[in-house]
């Protein structure tokens, strides 16, 4: 490992093929380390790639053993192990404050929550699922 200061006075670490775990305060964790081409990185349990400008998902299931500091209700499990079905090629979260993320865009004016308990998943995957083709995908396909 070698480490420099930048002009800027960031410190600017080479050659890290072993990993680093950044901690804050409150326990949130950010391991990452490099490889031949690009970087591996672990955030809240999930393993990415970032390679040639392009970060990755590794596979949609959780690969460590690392305790998420937000746990998603069976409800908010459910939609999302749904939507991850209809949309297998993006990476679909929901983030702290219940909202919906797909492909690193918040999809906006929706919560993921069943604030009145009601369990509708068809209805709500159908508006998610809607909202997502429309506000992220959509997008893409414009360009």
């Amino acid at each position: 490992m070698k480490i420099e200061i930048g002009e800027n006075r960031e410190m600017i670490i080479k050659e890290v093929y072993s990993g680093i775990i950044f901690e804050s305060g409150d326990k949130e964790s950010l391991s990452i380390c490099m490889r031949d081409s690009g970087f591996e990185f672990v955030y809240e349990g999930y393993w990415y790639e970032a390679k040639g400008g392009i970060v990755k998902k590794m596979g949609n299931e959780i690969k460590i053993d690392t305790p998420l500091k937000y746990k998603l209700t069976e409800y908010q499990e459910e939609i999302l192990k749904r939507l991850r079905d209809m949309f297998p090629s993006s990476i679909i979260e929901i983030t702290r404050g219940d909202r919906l993320e797909v492909d690193g865009e918040i999809v906006k004016g929706f919560l993921a929550y069943d604030i009145r308990k009601r369990k509708d998943y068809e209805e709500d995957i159908k508006v998610f699922s809607y909202e997502i083709k429309s506000q992220v995908l959509g997008k893409r396909e414009s360009y």
